[in-house]
């Protein structure tokens, strides 16, 4: 009887806290990607961007949330916990920016934000909020 309870509050404990470790982070697989940008003094809202992509153990090991980002961004201070994460970016090229980002995770979604100040020579500073959510569609 004594092993009944061992086995019994071993399997609950495991099934409480599974969901939870889950959703530190994306789940592995090919998930949709919304995007929409919104950029201080310009009155006209851009259109969403929609991506498709895969998420797979290397990309999470790399600290790079799962977002629509150029080439040239590199992110640092990713940490993802309690079904959280955040970030900091910087991107260079034409448009140089900085900025950070948060996102919170279910099993199967997210959504965030992020905001960012681009440089683009010689003009003053622009403020852009980009705001987010993913859907997960199923294996790559």
């Amino acid at each position: 009887m004594k092993n009944y309870w061992k086995a019994f509050l071993t399997t609950t404990t495991m099934i409480l806290f599974a969901p939870a470790a889950q959703a530190d982070g994306p789940r592995n697989g090919k998930w949709e990607v919304t995007a929409k940008s919104e950029m201080t003094g310009i009155p006209a809202n851009m259109p969403a961007t929609n991506v498709t992509i895969c998420i797979d153990k290397a990309s999470t090991e790399a600290g790079k949330p799962p977002i629509i980002a150029d080439k040239s961004c590199t992110f640092s201070d990713y940490k993802a916990a309690n079904g959280e994460a955040s970030w900091k970016m910087q991107c260079s090229g034409q448009m140089q920016m900085k900025g950070v980002g948060h996102i919170k995770f279910s099993d199967n979604e997210y959504s965030g934000s992020s905001e960012m100040e681009m440089n683009m020579d010689g003009d003053e500073p622009m403020k852009m909020k980009q705001t987010f959510s993913g859907k997960r569609l199923g294996d790559c």
